[in-house]
């Protein structure tokens, strides 16, 4: 009887507690708004962050579910052996609770709302609020002073495709905070592309560092603390004064009240800030916009880093943009398809460009563009922040001639690569753009020869143009590189290895970020050769350019300090099998 009684009082408790749970889930999804536009999803929430969340997972439900497996597949990446599938699992397992736990604990709240909301897994809806743990961004992004007003823009780059499967633009209006637009995917919470109350825009472009050790919330969730809290880029300015970026980043910031911009180059323990002022214009990719910060963390492998701002520089000065308009003229632009030797991914708007937004900071308005490619040419729709709506701006698309575009680049370049497989370097080297870095073009010509399918390299040819062009550029890494390369299709790894351990012992002075690169090549050849002495003498140079590091910058680094300490213990230790380099190596990234 006592047993009876105990039941009928448990079950009168779960009836109350979900008619409770269901009643006040009503409630919360009336505060809530979901609105469609050619595709592109308008979401409205408000209330505390359990709310927003709740409202978000309640409203994406069916969404949420692609998208999780979307993502299911991107850890996977086309794996078919169930031990590898299930070991992936288990380490994206652990990155994704790592970087879950390093949320605030108004994020967190508000990602159990999405899971209650959502009915999903509470581990697929971490994997998709992670999601820049598995992301790659390639971008550009845009500052242009006209005089009477800064303009914002940015084109987003990102891969695989497949997660702009639900593009989706989230108008924040936290009961506690500042209100704000965050444009993005379905399920992702971080910011990388946004506009608060106070007319502050942000975009984000990654770049190179990370420190997967650090205790600080990923970066991209404090780019949308800042625009939860910032009226000013002095209230910006602060923030990141104090802020310890697990990640590499270039961060841009536009502001109605200041007018003025703030760009700042982030890399693990360290920040540089630097206003817009008096300059005209700044274009921004995936290397950091203060030289200092370039010469150092960005690796000479990019050699871009000089190239690519001055051939921005270059579009935006043959038509300076005057007008919003004239900003979706920018970032529709495919014409560094026309440089030679160049690939055409490098474009301001290519197959990889899947967001496209200008912002209108005195006016709250919001132009957005999303699509599987070239979205910078493609139909823009405007948002109006105070009005919380969205309508057609361009009807139809800006005409560029993107496919033609990309059919002379592919065309051009197997012209070149034809050349070079008949080993006329020389002539081609001769030949290249005097516009750009004489050693550029060539250089990555030779680089995309050595990996380009169906043809075959002609190695003794390279290396004689390598040697001719050494004796012009004897400090060039790039050079060394590709004798190294070199040596390693030819299965000679102690060789390889040697050659950059000549050049970095020949005393040439080089930034630190040069050597980083350097070290990744010498850790890739190390591990596939067979000489004992060759690593262990691999592993002493690689502790002396982490001494340079600690020279050169702050002796304090925690990021320096932690890999220093992992690559001397190891060089002390035997090698116990031909994984340990890259297992080494993997820390790096």
């Amino acid at each position: 009887m006592r047993m009876k009684i105990l039941i009928i009082i448990i079950l009168s408790l779960c009836i109350v507690s979900s008619t409770f749970k269901l009643h006040n889930g009503i409630e919360i999804i009336g505060r809530a708004e979901k609105n469609v536009d050619d595709g592109v999803t308008i979401l409205l929430l408000s209330g505390d962050s359990y709310e927003m969340g709740f409202q978000y997972g309640t409203l994406m439900k069916e969404e949420l579910m692609d998208s999780a497996s979307i993502f299911r597949k991107i850890i996977q990446d086309n794996e078919k052996n169930i031990f590898k599938i299930i070991i992936k699992n288990i380490k994206a397992g652990r990155l994704i609770n790592r970087e879950y736990k390093k949320l605030p604990i108004r994020y967190q709240d508000e990602i159990i709302g999405m899971y209650d909301g959502s009915g999903l897994r509470f581990r697929d809806i971490k994997m998709l609020t992670c999601a820049h743990a598995f992301i790659n961004f390639g971008c550009s992004s845009f500052l242009i002073n006209t005089g009477e007003q800064i303009l914002h823009a940015r084109n987003f780059d990102y891969a695989p495709i497949e997660i702009s499967e639900y593009p989706i633009l989230v108008h924040y209006q936290p009961d506690d905070r500042l209100s704000y637009v965050n444009i993005g995917s379905c399920g992702y919470l971080g910011m990388h592309t946004g506009m608060n109350e106070y007319g502050i825009s942000f975009s984000n472009n990654n770049s190179e560092g990370f420190d997967d050790q650090t205790e600080t919330m990923s970066y991209l969730y404090a780019s949308r603390q800042i625009l939860e809290t910032a009226k000013s880029l002095k209230d910006v300015e602060l923030y990141c004064a104090d802020f310890n970026s697990d990640h590499g980043a270039i961060w841009t910031f536009n502001s109605r009240r200041d007018n003025d911009a703030l760009i700042i180059d982030l890399f693990p323990g360290k920040s540089v800030m630097s206003y817009l002022e008096a300059r005209t214009d700044v274009a921004v990719w995936n290397f950091f916009h203060n030289k200092k910060m370039k010469e150092d963390f960005n690796t000479l492998f990019s050699i871009e880093n000089d190239y690519r701002p001055k051939a921005y520089s270059k579009i935006i000065a043959q038509h300076i943009p005057e007008t919003i308009d004239d900003m979706f003229q920018l970032l529709s632009d495919t014409s560094y398809y026309d440089y030679p030797f160049v690939p055409g991914a490098g474009s301001i708007n290519n197959a990889s460009t899947l967001m496209s937004v200008v912002f209108d900071n005195k006016e709250d308005k919001i132009y957005y563009s999303f699509s599987d490619g070239y979205s910078g040419g493609g139909r823009f729709y405007l948002y109006d922040a105070v009005r919380k709506h969205s309508v057609p701006y361009h009807e139809a698309p800006i005409d560029s001639g993107h496919e033609n575009a990309k059919q002379q680049m592919v065309f051009r370049n197997d012209q070149y690569l034809k050349q070079l497989s008949s080993g006329n370097f020389r002539n081609l080297y001769s030949k290249t753009n005097t516009d750009y870095p004489i050693p550029y073009n060539m250089l990555r010509t030779l680089m995309l020869f050595l990996d380009y399918p169906g043809v075959e390299p002609d190695t003794e040819s390279l290396e004689k143009t390598i040697e001719t062009m050494l004796s012009e550029y004897p400090t060039l890494s790039e050079l060394y590189l590709l004798k190294a390369e070199i040596e390693a299709l030819k299965e000679n790894y102690e060789d390889a290895v040697f050659i950059l351990l000549d050049y970095i012992e020949s005393g040439w002075e080089l930034p630190a970020g040069k050597l980083f690169s350097l070290h990744y090549f010498l850790a890739k050849y190390a591990d596939k050769a067979y000489d004992m002495s060759t690593r262990k003498k691999s592993a002493e140079i690689v502790i002396t350019i982490y001494e340079k590091y600690r020279r050169a910058y702050d002796p304090n680094n925690d990021y320096f300090i932690k890999e220093y300490e992992q690559y001397k213990n190891w060089a002390e230790e035997p090698i116990v099998g031909p994984d340990s380099w890259m297992k080494l190596n993997s820390t790096i990234r």
